[in-house]
């Protein structure tokens, strides 16, 4: 019989042994089918310090090399006579931090999050179901495990459980990873990893190293794990950049029902417009690897190009390079240009 603990400060969870339980709604599917050794668990729920979303303030000025001068008489002059404090200006702060028990209601929900990272708060308020998204948890999305058939299934002992064999290669594959990262072929089920990783988010950790959403999701090529996270440490808030006010996102999935259904290829976008050409662009992909993927080279066949049509269209034709898909999962990818395409024309054309 496994004991629930029920910590409410986060030192308190980092020191209590178990397994994390945030939503619940992975680590409770996996202890009832039988693929996860039934651990004591640490529940999350009353753990205040994991629910905050605020404001960073701005990193210092290094005025090292340029001592400051005393104020003129009419600085002062003009000081006493405005001494209101400037408007706080997010895009001239340290960034946005978000806690990691935030739900996707919440995330969905947030003002600041609607105004300055439009993207991000879309995804997550559209994403699953509303019960799902109420519960739901923004660590809990990065950190649940695959959805994959063979992995789910106590009877077999695929690669993600420690066995020799990853069964959908020669079996069936067809919601598996088009690119051969490593052992598994089992793809990511994280869709707020992949936004976060366009949004080049950091992670901050309890037990373990604060590092960027690129370098938390790794490679992909250990078949056991799906994220760089130490054993033991807990991920204790998502911490965005400051926002950047011109910017334009688009998102398309690709999904085999209209509802409550993990994608069978997905695909984020965060652009800029400098006139008639593209400026900053970030693009990445989910459900199509082990790990949600960054498309750098889309990327760099947009950045400085003029957002035609027939650039957008060759510049998504580039998303599955390098892609080795199986037999029975080559249709992904058409889906992966398809799902970019989309969701460039949907970020040049101001909408989601």
């Amino acid at each position: 019989m496994s004991v629930v603990r029920f910590p409410v400060t986060v030192e308190e969870a980092a020191a209590s042994p178990g397994e994390y339980r945030a939503g619940g709604t992975d680590v409770m599917d996996r202890r009832a089918q039988g693929i996860t050794p039934i651990e004591d668990l640490v529940d999350l729920t009353r753990v205040p310090a994991l629910r905050a979303m605020d404001w960073l303030p701005a990193p210092p000025i290094d005025t090292s090399e340029s001592p400051e001068e005393p104020p003129t008489e009419e600085e002062l002059t003009s000081e006493a006579e405005a001494p209101t404090a400037p408007a706080f200006d997010p895009v001239a702060s340290g960034g946005f931090t978000i806690g990691a028990m935030v739900t996707m209601a919440q995330m969905g929900r947030s003002e600041d999050l609607r105004t300055w990272y439009p993207g991000l708060a879309g995804v997550a308020g559209a994403g699953a179901t509303p019960q799902i998204r109420a519960v739901g948890t923004l660590a809990g999305n990065l950190l649940q495990r695959p959805r994959c058939w063979y992995f789910r299934h106590p009877e077999f002992k695929c690669f993600k459980k420690g066995g020799h064999l990853c069964y959908s290669r020669s079996d069936d594959h067809s919601l598996h990873s088009i690119f051969d990262l490593g052992p598994s072929r089992a793809v990511h089920p994280s869709t707020l990893a992949m936004v976060l990783l366009a949004y080049d988010a950091d992670v901050e950790v309890r037990g373990g190293e604060h590092r960027s959403m690129e370098a938390f999701l790794g490679d992909g090529a250990d078949p056991l794990r799906e994220n760089t996270l130490e054993d033991g440490a807990l991920v204790t808030a998502i911490v965005l950049p400051p926002p950047r006010p011109a910017e334009r996102w688009g998102y398309k999935r690709a999904i085999a029902r209209r509802r409550a259904e993990w994608p069978l290829v997905e695909a984020h976008v965060r652009l800029e417009l400098e006139g008639a050409s593209i400026g900053r662009v970030a693009v990445a992909a989910g459900a199509v690897a082990p790990v949600p993927m960054r498309l750098r080279n889309v990327e760099a066949s947009l950045r400085g190009k003029k957002a035609t049509q027939a650039n957008l269209e060759a510049a998504a034709n580039l998303a599955a390079t390098g892609a080795s898909p199986l037999p029975g999962n080559a249709y992904k990818v058409a889906m992966l240009k398809g799902c970019v395409l989309e969701a460039l024309e949907r970020a040049v054309g101001g909408g989601s």
